[in-house]
């Protein structure tokens, strides 16, 4: 005897299709949520970089300037340059102790 094939048919419910869509919308979202995450990080990791040069400038500014502010005051200039020599120096120590 010869076995008869089966055939199966496909049937697609459209519950089963519902289900699908809101499947692939909850993926949809988790995935949308970490990319978003991840960019948030990256982009404050990029922030921190830059504060840290900028820090790093305005060091290299602020010793430039008390020179300047120094030579002044040594040359004999009073007034606002003694007063500026005298708060950059201030601030500068109080800097290096923290």
């Amino acid at each position: 005897m010869k076995a008869k094939a089966r055939k199966s048919k496909l049937f697609i419910s459209p519950q089963s299709i519902i289900t699908l869509a809101a499947v692939l919308s909850a993926l949809g979202v988790i995935i949308g949520v970490i990319i978003k995450v991840y960019n948030i990080y990256r982009k404050l990791d990029t922030n921190e970089k830059a504060i840290v040069e900028v820090k790093e400038e305005q060091t290299v500014v602020c010793y430039a300037l008390f020179s300047i502010l120094d030579g002044l005051k040594q040359q004999g200039c009073n007034g606002q340059v003694t007063e500026a020599h005298d708060r950059l120096q201030k601030h500068i120590n109080l800097r290096a102790h923290e």
